[in-house]
């Protein structure tokens, strides 16, 4: 997505997560949407929402 022609160069990215992803490098400003009783297997660089 970073890299898409159409996607602008400050456009900050959402990542919808129930947490079972691998370590991801985002470039664009990001935060993580994960459930409240979620975590991320690795230290976030971005801000994590939580939802219930």
């Amino acid at each position: 997505m970073e890299k898409a022609d159409d996607f602008p160069d400050d456009a900050p990215i959402l990542i919808i997560t129930d947490g079972g992803c691998d370590v991801l490098r985002v470039h664009h400003p990001h935060g993580y949407l994960i459930p409240a009783y979620g975590s991320l297997p690795f230290k976030a660089k971005g801000e994590v929402f939580r939802v219930e």
